[in-house]
This record gives structure tokens, sequence and C-alpha cells, in this order.
């Protein structure tokens, strides 16, 4: 007997080894002399993709048109700033490549894709989880006060806690029972971590994801829903102005364990917002990796809240096509017919929104994969689960079978 590989699989192998060693977070001190060695894949990661990107004509393709724009904005106002253009670029092309190539692993095998996310997210958690447990990387020689984990600081988390539970749930929908207990998995490892070392934005927003979807097997009014997603954000907004609201107080001081500042946030947004002069509100400062902003222990690296370092580096029109993602996103949820995986990207998407009030969780690798789940990799019919058919449509045959479906 034997066995035959189709070229497409390993191809698509290939592709999500390569999308692994982009999403992983590095730091010297975990990895050491290992670490240049991730770093020469990131530009062949990237150079294949680019090939992925022509042969599969992606450019069609009008839901990553902003995913293709961004970046290329980011390099073009850091050069215009003369800012950190090594480190802006290091980021875009790996942005870029992330998307493209995520883009034809659900284009070849969406259950597969997501399964496969589901389980390197999970492995992640765990091997974080553990490295808390044992403290086998040791202190860390930054903040003396707090040990390595395998992903360098504890608040890593934040980056990638909500797309790992998204993907899990998606992976369990498509699945069977080891996706099930893989899930398990992930959700042990998570909580253990962000309780055990209290980070309070990852319980934020798995509260927020978790209140929602357990919401949706009660209340059967999308629209209930709707209005509480956006009462939430709307609430979230307005933080900083009303930071006295007894609920707030509750939420923040004995839930969360933080003092009505946020541990200094708003003192730190009060500071950049003071400090975009001039032409820098349109363009904005570029990509500075090291900013020096006055807080009330010392001084803070970057803004603590992806929308305002978003303005403060790509000015207005960076955050405009920021906010134009979720704009996709959101417009997508409309158009997802099952409607439990719809609550899941409602729970997901309003539990990122809301940490990326507080936290900076956007400019990571699991961030863009999590666009392209959510535009590509969510779209569930009966004729799905019945053929098993794992081809996901493209934008214009999505449109057209959805106006077929209506009619």
């Amino acid at each position: 007997m034997t066995i035959r590989i189709k070229k497409e699989d390993i191809v698509w192998f290939f592709s999500f080894l390569l999308l692994g060693v982009l999403c992983l977070y590095r730091t010297k001190y975990v990895y050491g002399s290992f670490l240049s060695v991730l770093n020469i894949i990131d530009p062949i990661a990237f150079i294949w993709s680019i090939g992925l990107y022509i042969r599969h004509k992606m450019y069609k393709v009008k839901g990553l048109w902003i995913m293709t724009l961004m970046p290329l904005w980011f390099t073009l106002t850091t050069i215009i700033n003369n800012a950190d253009i090594k480190e802006c670029t290091i980021m875009s092309y790996k942005m870029l490549a992330t998307v493209y190539i995520v883009y034809y692993l659900l284009m070849h095998n969406r259950d597969r894709t997501l399964r496969w996310l589901a389980r390197f997210w999970t492995l992640v958690i765990m091997t974080e989880a553990f490295s808390c447990v044992t403290k086998c990387f040791g202190k860390n020689p930054v903040y003396i006060n707090e040990y390595n984990f395998f992903l360098g600081m504890r608040v890593t988390i934040d980056q990638y806690i909500i797309y790992a539970l998204f993907f899990n749930i998606m992976a369990v929908y498509v699945g069977g029972l080891a996706d099930r207990i893989w899930f398990v998995l992930c959700i042990g490892s998570g909580v253990y971590f962000v309780i055990e070392q209290w980070v309070s934005t990852s319980i934020l927003g798995m509260m927020v994801f978790f209140i929602i979807i357990t919401g949706s097997l009660f209340f059967r009014s999308d629209k209930f829903f709707r209005y509480l997603a956006i009462g939430l954000l709307l609430f979230s907004v307005l933080f900083y102005f009303i930071q006295n609201y007894a609920g707030l107080q509750f939420i923040v001081e004995n839930l969360l364990k933080k003092d009505l500042t946020f541990s200094g946030r708003t003192e730190i947004w009060t500071w950049v917002l003071k400090n975009i002069k001039g032409l820098h509100w349109v363009i904005g400062y570029g990509d500075i990796e090291q900013m020096s902003i006055p807080h009330w222990f010392s001084y803070t690296t970057h803004p603590h809240s992806n929308y305002l370092e978003t303005l403060y580096k790509y000015g207005a029109v960076g955050l405009v096509m920021y906010l134009w993602m979720f704009k996709n996103m959101l417009q997508k949820i409309r158009y997802i017919t099952s409607r439990k995986v719809r609550f899941y990207v409602i729970g997901s998407l309003a539990a990122t929104m809301l940490m990326c009030i507080v936290s900076k969780n956007f400019w990571f690798m699991s961030a863009q994969i999590y666009y392209v789940v959510v535009m590509y990799g969510c779209e569930f019919t009966s004729a799905d689960k019945t053929l098993n058919n794992n081809q996901v449509e493209s934008d214009e045959e999505y449109q057209n079978n959805n106006s077929i479906r209506q009619l």
C-alpha cells in the first residue's frame, strides 16, 4: 500500500510551519543564540508569502486590501519621520506574511487550518503556564521583581489569549472529541496563568468573551447582544471621563484590583494627547520603538492603548485604517449564517476592542491571523457540515451566494 502525499498538502504544511515561526514572540533571555535562526526564517516566510499572494491572486480579495495598506503606510510615515525604520520594516513584512499565509491555508483547507491554529496556540499557552509553575527561565533581568516566562513578560498573554480561545472554539465547532480536549487544555492553562499572575486586562477580556457567548444560550434575540456589545464598547470609550462612576469603581478596584487610573493609564493617555503636535495629528511620528512617557512609578515606553498608540505613531490616517479593519469584521458578522459562530465572533471581537483600549495587543501576529479567520473562515452552511467542504468562498463568490440565500 503506497501513501500518496499531494503537492498542495506539502505546501500547506510548510506554510503552516513558517506561520508558527512568525508568531513566536522573541526574547533573547529565553531563546538565546537560537534567536538568530528564527530571525533568518522571517524574511524567507515573507518571500514565500509573496509567492502565494501572486499565485492565488490575493490582490483581488478586497478584505485583504486594508491589511496590505496598513503596513505600507506604517513604513512610509516612519521613513518621513526618520524613526526606527528597521523595526518598522520587520513588523510590516511579518504582518503581510502572516495575513497572506493564513489566507492561503484557509483557502486550501479551512477545517484543518482552524484545528491546527487552535492546537498551536494551546501549546503556546500551556508552555507559558508551565514556565509560570516551574519558573524554569529564571528572573527577568529587566524587571528584577518578575520571573521570565516562555513568551517574555507576564502581560504578553494579552496579545493572544482571546484569539487562542476563539480559535479553539472554532476548532470544536468543526471537529470532534480531540478538539474538545485541546479546548479544555487551553482554558485551563490560560485561566490558571492570568489568575495566578493576575493579568487584569486578560481577565477583563475573558469575562466579556464568555459573558456574551454564555448569554447567547439564554437570550435568543441577536439585537440584545448587539446592543450589549455596543454598550460595553461605549462604556469603555468613556472610561477616561467617568472614572468616579460607582459601577466602574467596583469593577476596577475590587474585581481587577487596580486604582481608578488603571495603574496610571489615564495619566499616560493625557500625556500622549498633549504631545501630538501640528501635522503629526495626520501622519504621526512613525514607529518609535522606545518612548519616554512620564508615569507615576517612573517612565513607560508605549501609550498602553492600541488606539492611542496608532494615533501617535501613524496619525489620523493610520487610525482610520485601523478602525476600518474593525469595521470590516463588524460588517462580516451580518453575513455569518451560523448563529453560534456569529456569537463566537461577537464575543471575541468585543473582548478584543475592549482590551485594545488599555493594552497593546494588536501589533502581533495572532491578531493578524484573527482578522483573516473572521473574514474568511467563519462562514458555515449545512452543506459544509454534511459534505465537509473545506473550501472558503472568495469575496465575489460570497456576495453572489449570499444574494442567492436571501432570495
